[in-house]
């Protein structure tokens, strides 16, 4: 790592932090306030105080923040966007329009009403919202990396156009929170984090949209993963597959009409029914069940072999000896004899399908237990 760079970078944060502590920056700071609580321009208010500096010249060449002008009681912006490491405690900006195309880096938001507020554009790389009312907020073509949303309402927020790295989610509510060309990658979660259980109810119909939901159930699975909280992983594991299939798979095979394609959806789509994709034990056991009972009508059908080799149309011996053949338990007390070649090769179909059933079961049953 360049030391240099570490070492402006951190300069650099403790500068745009600390700036907003000086007494010009406190007068500063109060007239943004006064700015956004009336949705007005806080451009203008920046503006008398934008740095005039050789290597500000063009405010996107590196360096960004000269170092020999950060001196310590010094207030002065990048831009008029710049309101890195600005902190807001306790303040109503409900509906306000002032904070679209702002640089919000390292700024906070303390138990702030931002309800319907307008993120649109903004960079929100490094920023922290603590416990705010964010219900409704638009989030549109903004971003950033390790944003927080610690226990904020997001309900009804939108998320178009956005991309968030490493987002920290603990705590938050995002149901009802529409998602359109949504970038979401290596989220944090915890317990109170609430997401919509079926996210592509919020969606719109566009196909394109619809391709994206397997990526978004993706990354509200990975995020529950990391987090260890097993039972949501493995709900969303099935919503990201089942997502999968529907908009991505099987459009692909609708188009190029290949075999292969097809028989991997086949493939995914029993994988699904018969197991919920490895996380749901109960399905395993009851479809199992279900095939002992077509057996068992079978063998009414057909005729249940008693102890002296008779048969008898008796639905619960047909169940008794389905059950015990799909378990392959065997006690042999009801047995087909020789003239039945048919039904023994029948029955021994089911003890295959009981032995693969039983085993999957297992494997399954121990993953949902040990984990």
């Amino acid at each position: 790592m360049d030391k240099k760079y570490l070492q402006f970078d951190l300069l650099t944060q403790r500068f745009i932090v600390k700036r907003w502590a000086t007494p010009v920056g406190k007068e500063v700071r109060q007239k943004i306030i006064d700015a956004i609580e009336n949705s007005q321009d806080v451009r203008k208010v920046l503006e008398p105080y934008v740095l005039e500096h050789a290597a500000n010249i063009d405010p996107y060449n590196y360096p960004y923040y000269p170092p020999d002008a950060m001196e310590e009681e010094e207030f002065w912006v990048l831009t008029t966007h710049d309101l890195q490491g600005i902190v807001f405690e306790n303040k109503n900006f409900a509906d306000s329009e002032s904070l679209i195309k702002q640089n919000l880096s390292y700024a906070k938001f303390i138990k702030c009403n931002l309800s319907k507020v307008s993120f649109r554009k903004t960079d929100l790389s490094f920023i922290k919202f603590n416990d705010c009312d964010l219900q409704e907020a638009v989030f549109a073509e903004s971003g950033g990396i390790n944003s927080d949303f610690l226990a904020s309402n997001l309900h009804g927020a939108s998320f178009v156009g956005v991309e968030f790295v490493q987002p920290n989610f603990s705590g938050a509510d995002l149901r009802e929170v529409h998602f359109e060309d949504t970038l979401l990658e290596e989220i944090t979660v915890n317990y109170l984090t609430h997401f919509d259980r079926e996210l592509h109810l919020k969606w719109s119909k566009d196909s394109k949209n619809l391709k994206q939901l397997a990526d978004l159930y993706r990354a509200v699975r990975l995020g529950y993963e990391n987090a260890a909280l097993r039972n949501n992983a493995d709900f969303y594991l099935v919503q990201e597959r089942i997502a999968y299939r529907q908009h991505v798979l099987w459009p692909a095979i609708a188009k190029n009409k290949s075999v292969s394609a097809f028989l991997y959806w086949l493939r995914d789509l029993i994988g699904f029914v018969l197991s919920g994709y490895g996380t749901s034990p109960v399905r395993t056991f009851w479809y199992g069940f279900m095939i002992s009972l077509v057996y068992a009508i079978i063998y009414t059908v057909a005729g249940v072999p008693t102890e002296l080799y008779s048969k008898q149309s008796d639905f619960l011996s047909a169940l008794y000896f389905s059950l015990t053949t799909f378990s392959t338990l065997g006690y042999g007390d009801l047995v087909y004899d020789e003239a039945h070649v048919f039904m023994r090769l029948l029955a021994t179909s089911e003890a295959w399908i009981g032995a693969i059933f039983i085993a999957f079961f297992v494997v399954i049953f121990s993953r949902k237990i040990l984990r």
